[in-house]
């Protein structure tokens, strides 16, 4: 019984494919014969002409998009926003992604704690505020969500602390003093010691060396007192009379 449906499968096929010695050419394929040709003019498929759209058309067109100027509330929020950027000596940028609210409250209420707070920075309000002023260097960084973290206090140590635990916020780069740091720079600054130790080393230094300058420049006042009172001391054991 397999033998025979073996039998029906090789000869009942509707065609049989025979190998040829030669392999079909791709690159350089043969001319089709006149039929075939004629079959493939008829049903190649004509698509209709690209519509070009009425405004690509005018020659004189006229971007819209550059030419929006800020609104009156749109003002108002540019200029608090530099306000924040001058009054403030720590400003990091971070690129916020997706959470829910009670995370965003979470990270909020985080920030406050630590006498710092975070806004969310519109792209084409930022750009207006802050184009042709000394922070115009990083508005390339506001392409995307981004949120931005003002501090009271230039603490970077405890900026790097806080972010462990904001994983939803990437930090870029932050402006201390006037210099815009990125992340690496901004670890590299967070390790150096503070200003208030800085200033108490260098009094150190200063204070020993003055110290040591007095001591160099008293040292032979003292030993000519030491020697005039040695010698005092000697007359006057001289001159005391012996009891007998």
């Amino acid at each position: 019984m397999a033998a025979l449906i073996k039998f029906e499968r090789l000869f009942c096929t509707p065609w049989m494919h025979i190998r040829h010695k030669s392999k079909p050419n791709i690159q350089r394929t043969r001319i089709p014969h006149r039929d075939r040709l004629l079959v493939m003019e008829s049903t190649k498929p004509v698509y209709d002409p690209p519509v070009i759209p009425i405004r690509e058309q005018c020659d004189h067109v006229v971007n819209s998009g550059s030419e929006k100027e800020l609104s009156m509330y749109e003002s108002l929020l540019g200029k608090e926003m530099l306000q924040f950027f001058d009054g403030h000596p720590l400003v990091a940028i971070y690129h916020a992604n997706a959470v829910e609210g009670r995370s965003d409250f979470a990270t909020n209420k985080l920030l406050l704690i630590n006498n710092m707070f975070y806004r969310k920075g519109n792209r084409f309000i930022v750009e207006k505020t802050l184009k042709g002023t000394k922070y115009e260097a990083i508005l390339p960084l506001f392409n995307s969500h981004t949120k931005i973290v003002f501090a009271k206090e230039p603490r970077v140590d405890l900026l790097l602390k806080i972010q462990r635990k904001m994983p939803e916020m990437i930090l870029m780069a932050a402006i201390i003093e006037n210099r815009i740091l990125s992340k690496p720079q901004l670890e590299w600054f967070g390790s150096l010691p503070s200003l208030n130790s800085l200033r108490s080393q260098l009094c150190t230094i200063l204070g020993s060396n003055a110290a040591q300058t007095t001591q160099h420049l008293s040292h032979h006042q003292r030993q000519l007192s030491h020697s005039l009172k040695l010698l005092a001391d000697g007359d006057g054991n001289k001159s005391t009379p012996t009891s007998t």
